[in-house]
């Protein structure tokens, strides 16, 4: 089978970027496990600099919390989609306790909008009542000389 010379030169694009890939791959790997950043991080520092500078500071701590919650999500869910349990005990006793706070505080904030006095404070007697009272007390603060 003859290939059309943009098949050709397109294979040859492919095989060009896979040999940067893998040459980029072995650099990555060649920095091990440095101790004052992860290898990932000192390789984007040594190869990548502007996308080093643009995501972390020099010290190579995140530039956005944004940012570190998207790379902590993202890293949960490929490890999840991995299977990768041991991996994601922090990460699963995180979110564990994370959901327990949370269902405890909602139904706080639930128990807490049912007692007697919060449903009065949407009552519109109680309402009116409330206003006709701050009307005189700035009425009384306006009377005694003194201006709001």
């Amino acid at each position: 089978m003859e290939l059309k010379p943009h098949e050709d030169a397109q294979r040859q694009r492919v095989a060009a970027e896979r040999e940067r890939l893998e040459r980029n791959e072995r650099e990555r790997l060649r920095f091990g496990n440095d101790q004052r950043f992860g290898n990932d991080q000192r390789f984007l520092q040594t190869s990548f600099p502007e996308r080093f500078a643009a995501s972390f500071e020099a010290d190579g701590a995140f530039r956005s919390s944004v940012q570190l919650v998207t790379v902590g999500i993202e890293n949960f869910f490929t490890l999840l989609s991995r299977g990768q349990w041991a991996a994601m005990g922090l990460s699963i006793s995180m979110l564990s306790f994370s959901l327990i706070t949370s269902t405890v505080v909602r139904a706080l904030v639930i128990a807490h909008s049912r007692r007697p006095g919060v449903a009065l404070s949407w009552n519109d007697d109680e309402r009116q009542v409330r206003d006709r009272w701050l009307a005189e007390q700035r009425d009384a603060y306006n009377n005694d000389g003194r201006r709001l």
